[in-house]
C-alpha cells in the first residue's frame, strides 16, 4: 500500500536514466552534501532556506561507484510528489509521481521496459493496474487497495457514559461480534452508524497497518499506514472535504522525519 503533499515533479530523462553523476543546483537553495571515504558523493540534499524539507527539498543518493540510487523531490507549494528508485546496476526499478489527487506508480525490468502501472486517487480505494508484456498491456485490471477477505472484520460503536461530572467516549464491540487476538479489520462507527475510521488491528500491537479516517459524507479525511509494531510509518497524508491533498507527513518507526 503502501506506498505514502506536494513533489517537485521532474519528468524521466534520458539524463537521469543516463546516470550522468551530477548534482542538480536550485538558485537560492542551501545545498549539503555527504562523501564517502573516497571522495564520491553519498548524498545530495537542497533546501529553501527558511523552508522545511516537506515544503520544497531536492534530495539524491549515489552508490559508491557514482550510480544515482533514489531521487526524491518534493514541491509543496505545487503539490507534486516525484520519486525514483534505481537497481544497484543504474537501471530505473519504480518511478513515483503524485499530484495532489492523484498517483501513478510504474515498475521497470532490467531492460528499461514497463513492467506494471498502479495508478489512482489518493483519497480512493480503487488502484488501477496494469500489466505489459513486450510493450503492449497484457492485463488491465482495478481492485481495492485495503480489501482483505481473509481477515475477520470487527464493528465498533462508540459510546457516551456519563459518571457524575465526567463525561467519557467509550468503542464497544457491537453485539455477535467474535473477539480475535489476530489480525482484523476494526471498523469504528458513530452512535448514529457513521464510520469513523477503518484500520488493520489485533489487541497485541493495536494498529498494525493500514489506516483511513472519514468525513461524515465517507470522503477520506485521512490515510496512512502503522508498522506490524503499531509506530506510523511511511506517508500519511490528509484530506479537505474536496479530495485534496493538504498535509503530507513522513514517518520513519514512528518519528516524523519532516519535522
Amino acid at each position: 500500500m503502501k506506498i505514502l503533499g506536494g513533489i517537485l515533479l521532474i519528468f524521466i530523462s534520458t539524463s537521469l536514466f543516463a546516470q550522468k553523476d551530477q548534482a542538480i543546483f536550485i538558485p537560492d537553495t542551501l545545498e549539503h552534501i555527504v562523501y564517502y571515504k573516497s571522495g564520491q558523493v553519498k548524498t545530495y540534499d537542497a533546501f529553501i532556506d527558511g523552508k522545511s524539507a516537506i515544503e520544497y527539498s531536492l534530495k539524491r543518493w549515489y552508490s559508491r561507484s557514482g550510480k544515482t540510487m533514489l531521487y526524491d523531490s518534493i514541491d509543496a507549494a505545487n503539490n507534486i510528489l516525484y520519486i525514483a528508485v534505481f537497481r544497484k546496476d543504474g537501471s530505473p526499478f519504480s518511478v513515483v509521481s503524485e499530484t495532489k489527487t492523484d498517483y501513478k506508480t510504474t515498475l521497470l525490468n532490467r531492460n528499461g521496459k514497463i513492467s506494471d502501472v498502479y495508478s489512482g486517487k489518493h483519497n480512493a480505494r480503487l488502484v488501477h493496474w496494469q500489466i505489459y508484456q513486450n510493450g503492449a498491456i497484457s492485463k488491465d485490471s482495478i481492485y481495492d487497495r485495503f480489501a482483505n477477505t481473509k481477515l475477520d472484520t470487527l464493528k465498533y460503536y462508540e459510546k457516551v457514559i456519563v459518571k457524575g461530572k465526567k463525561t467519557i467516549l467509550r468503542q464497544e464491540l457491537s453485539k455477535g461480534s467474535k473477539i480475535t487476538l489476530e489480525n482484523h479489520i476494526r471498523m469504528v462507527y458513530s452512535q448514529d452508524s457513521i464510520l469513523i475510521n477503518e484500520s488493520l488491528y489485533n489487541f497485541r500491537v493495536k494498529n498494525c497497518g493500514y489506516f483511513i479516517a472519514y468525513y461524515p459524507d465517507g470522503a477520506f479525511q485521512n490515510i496512512g499506514e502503522f508498522d506490524k509494531r503499531g509506530y506510523k510509518n511511511d506517508d500519511w497524508l490528509y484530506f479537505d472535504e474536496q479530495g485534496n491533498v493538504i498535509k503530507r507527513e513522513r514517518f520513519y518507526r514512528g518519528t516524523n522525519i519532516f519535522k
